[in-house]
């Protein structure tokens, strides 16, 4: 849970935003997004015993498929715009008074750190320019920005979707608008000139935004065709888990060995 948690409209709320990750090693963020709320008023005592041992899912439970069974009390889908800040304001944008803009970079740098993290394990797509398209959740929240009473805004990465369905959980013509606009973003920017298909004048505007590419050389050289770099991918997440699996071996006995604080006082 992270806290302080961020509020819309005085709901506990995340984000759904839209990745892409090409073969060429670069991450992008596309601008447009949903913000997912809770059904009920945020409050520290947890909405009160209508839940399992006072835990109201309607106070914590944002997401979006989960609390549209309550017609009467669900906020709907809530398009927003990432880019947007206190300055700069869509006029289509329901979750504009929650300034997104000033979130961007936060979630821009844990896309990059993702792809970063990610690049040996997805290498082999390069000659026939695969991409993998991204449904990104973030929940919002501030940390200390020096001293003082000062914070900023940080979002954490609560789980990654490939690809997130392109299903509305209300079929409102917004949420459908918006899925078709990142997709068509999508075609324009990655699929269609890697086809050799001629964009119309002005046509090559998107709403992606790029934020990482790979150190120079990263993806030059022969590359391997998709199936033979798929075993390869493999072998190396096989002996990256199994490097994990020590190290946290390592760990756990180490913590075992250690004498606990009343037998380190009576020694």
């Amino acid at each position: 849970y992270a806290w302080p948690p961020v509020l819309h409209g005085g709901r506990k709320c995340h984000v759904r935003a839209y990745g892409l990750l090409t073969s060429d090693g670069r991450a992008l963020v596309h601008r447009r997004a949903f913000l997912h709320v809770a059904n009920g008023p945020f409050g520290l005592d947890g909405g009160g015993g209508g839940g399992r041992g006072g835990f109201d899912d309607s106070v914590h439970i944002t997401n979006c498929c989960a609390n549209s069974h309550d017609p009467e009390r669900f906020a709907g889908e809530i398009c927003a715009d990432l880019l947007a800040t206190k300055s700069s304001r869509r006029a289509n944008a329901e979750g504009d008074d929650l300034p997104l803009g000033e979130y961007f970079p936060s979630i821009a740098a844990s896309l990059a750190a993702l792809a970063e993290r990610i690049a040996p394990f997805v290498r082999g797509g390069e000659n026939n320019k695969g991409f993998e398209y991204l449904g990104l959740d973030y929940v919002l929240s501030s940390v200390p920005d020096g001293g003082g009473r000062k914070r900023r805004p940080a979002a954490y990465l609560l789980e990654v979707n490939a690809p997130p369905s392109q299903d509305t959980a209300t079929g409102l013509d917004r949420a459908e608008a918006l899925h078709d606009e990142v997709i068509s973003d999508l075609l324009r920017l990655w699929v269609l000139p890697n086809l050799g298909v001629r964009q119309r004048p002005g046509g090559e505007d998107n709403g992606w935004t790029c934020v990482y590419e790979p150190p120079p050389g990263d993806c030059a050289g022969t590359h391997p065709v998709p199936s033979r770099a798929a075993i390869t991918n493999k072998m190396r997440w096989a002996a990256s888990e199994r490097r994990r699996l020590r190290e946290s071996g390592r760990s756990e006995a180490d913590d075992e060995e250690k004498p606990a604080d009343g037998e380190r006082a009576g020694q």
